[in-house]
């Protein structure tokens, strides 16, 4: 039986979500059935594929998808409710999180289920250079784009509640930010953390200041900035 609360990843695609909730995982969270590994992730993306099958299905039903998000409320239907209840049955203890990027886009689907959000940050130009590694086609604005309207999403989001969130570009106080985070729910550690490893970093557009030159994308890396658990 759903436990009724659990924590939920919430940031932009490429965006470090992964070694976050691997660092949740190792501290007792439980993320369920999650993968562990694959090309692109060395220790895996830890998202539960009935997740992000099931957002994805939903994206179809309002003929979107991650690449071109919905820029209307997302219609949903009673199946996809009944398809989330009965794979939140699994999360029968506390604590318990799931991952996927594409919360931030249907985050009324989830409204009536107590998500306790942990946000995640990263810079525009490395997420999209690491977009690139999967999908070359994808060119620079249109990566820049996504990134805004998901961060603009997680943004608008914590506007409305307020939730930790996590600078993955502080990467030497990830561990300070995660427990943080946790401390924020209530919850405590259990340990030091030993899941994030440089080698899972492949880019890291450490002047990326000097390339992007969109006022919008700078001001809100600006006010995300300054909502996140890292100075």
């Amino acid at each position: 039986m759903f436990v009724g609360t659990m924590l939920a990843v919430a940031g932009m695609h490429r965006s470090g979500t992964s070694v976050i909730a691997g660092m949740l995982e190792e501290q007792g969270v439980f993320l369920g059935e999650v993968n562990v590994r694959n090309r692109y992730n060395p220790k895996g993306n830890r998202e539960n594929q009935r997740i992000v099958d099931l957002h994805n299905d939903i994206l179809r039903h309002n003929r979107s998808s991650w690449r071109r998000p919905p820029e209307v409320a997302p219609l949903y239907t009673a199946e996809h409710r009944r398809r989330r209840d009965a794979l939140l049955a699994d999360y029968d203890r506390w604590p318990c999180a799931f991952k996927d990027p594409r919360l931030l886009v249907l985050p009324d689907f989830w409204q009536d289920v107590d998500l306790h959000l942990i946000g995640v940050i990263r810079n525009p130009l490395s997420v999209a250079r690491s977009l690139q590694s999967r999908n070359a086609a994808i060119p620079t604005p249109e990566c820049l784009d996504l990134w805004c309207t998901y961060n603009r999403r997680l943004f608008q989001l914590h506007q409305q509640r307020e939730f930790p969130v996590v600078n993955f570009e502080e990467r030497d106080r990830l561990g300070e930010q995660v427990r943080a985070a946790l401390h924020f729910y209530g919850l405590t550690t259990v340990g030091e953390f030993g899941f994030y490893e440089d080698r899972i970093v492949r880019h890291d557009e450490t002047d990326w200041l000097a390339d992007v030159h969109r006022p919008d994308i700078l001001a809100l890396w600006q006010a995300l900035r300054e909502r996140s658990l890292a100075p």
